[in-house]
């Protein structure tokens, strides 16, 4: 069964709170994610979809499922390494 992205913050949400050895709130991991409550609110009820920037931090903490989630193209590592050291 395919998971979609709110099911997927939902399960991270879980599985971290599993980690943290007890109950979290949701704002708790909206802190640990680096976003706010209210958007982290959006994300997990479908209304909203994270931009640009918000990829980038979830990818670091999540891994690159999350383009697949979304539907969108993943970043090329490669080419990313070579425009930072070019900048």
């Amino acid at each position: 069964m395919e998971m979609n992205f709110p099911e997927f913050l939902e399960k991270r949400y879980l599985e971290w709170q599993n980690e943290q050895g007890k109950r979290k709130t949701l704002e708790e991991f909206a802190g640990y994610i680096g976003v706010s409550r209210p958007l982290l609110n959006m994300w997990m009820n479908g209304n909203r979809q994270p931009g640009v920037e918000s990829l980038r931090l979830l990818s670091n903490i999540f891994g690159l499922e999350v383009y697949d989630l979304l539907g969108y193209e993943r970043p090329n590592s490669f080419l990313h390494t070579i425009t930072s050291s070019i900048s």
